[in-house]
């Protein structure tokens, strides 16, 4: 909803590890979602995916780094039209190199 005034409801669901990715993903997907921290007081290396996000994060850095020398040598950077647009692009070259969503980003990584 884009309302505070708006009915909502809270669930907990409980997923098996095996189909987490692809679970969460879906509802991602939804743009219907927000997601309430259950771990809040864990130390942030104890969750279970804290080492997948640093390497997200270590990702984004390089990809912020190419960004700017092409900037800086005048290559020209075309952005998605939109979130949608790039996502299923994303999809596409997923799908192209048969990897699934959780193994996508070595790839990208490479």
């Amino acid at each position: 909803g884009l309302f505070r005034s708006e009915d909502i409801s809270l669930y907990e669901i409980t997923v098996p590890k095996d189909n987490a990715w692809e679970i969460m993903n879906e509802l991602g997907n939804l743009n219907c979602m927000h997601f309430i921290d259950l771990n809040k007081d864990e130390q942030v290396f104890n969750l279970q995916y804290a080492m997948f996000i640093k390497r997200c994060e270590e990702t984004e850095k390089k990809i912020e780094s190419i960004q700017e020398e092409c900037k800086r040598h005048g290559v020209p950077m075309r952005p998605p039209k939109s979130v949608d647009d790039f996502l299923d692009k994303l999809n596409t070259i997923r799908r192209v190199k048969k990897k699934a969503n959780n193994l996508f980003l070595e790839e990208i990584e490479k």
